[in-house]
């Protein structure tokens, strides 16, 4: 009944837009409508595109476009951190060691926490198996 209906109203609306229904203004108004909507994607497209290439640094950060700008960020709660944990998780121990990551990874700043990030990881990743 859905494909019907939606006819039915696409049918109606050309019968109103022809000459059994709006005048020959309205049409004309509804061109310059339509005329108007595209001008305004088309600048929308272009000025998007302009300023997606006059962005500096957008190509060196691989993806990262959301990461923060700060050079410091602040330190996690790790304590209140723990504290959440699932019973299911909270006894895992962090065995994997920051070697083979610094490895395989490129590029890690030195003042990088490998383990605690490898440990949030983990927890995270058994929280959202938990989870599902």
């Amino acid at each position: 009944m859905g494909p019907l209906a939606g006819l039915a109203a696409g049918l109606g609306l050309t019968v109103l837009a022809s000459h059994f229904g709006f005048g020959e203004a309205l049409g004309n108004m509804l061109m310059i409508g339509l005329l108007v909507m595209a001008v305004v994607v088309a600048i929308g497209f272009f000025m998007r595109r302009r300023a997606a290439t006059q962005q500096p640094g957008t190509a060196n950060m691989g993806g990262m476009q959301y990461a923060t700008a700060s050079a410091n960020p602040a330190p996690m709660n790790r304590s209140a951190h723990e504290m959440s944990l699932p019973a299911s998780a909270a006894g895992v121990p962090a065995t994997a060691s920051a070697e083979p990551a610094a490895a395989s990874a490129g590029h890690i700043p030195a003042d990088f926490d490998v383990a605690g990030f490898e440990r949030t990881a983990k927890v995270n990743f058994i929280r959202l198996q938990a989870a599902n």
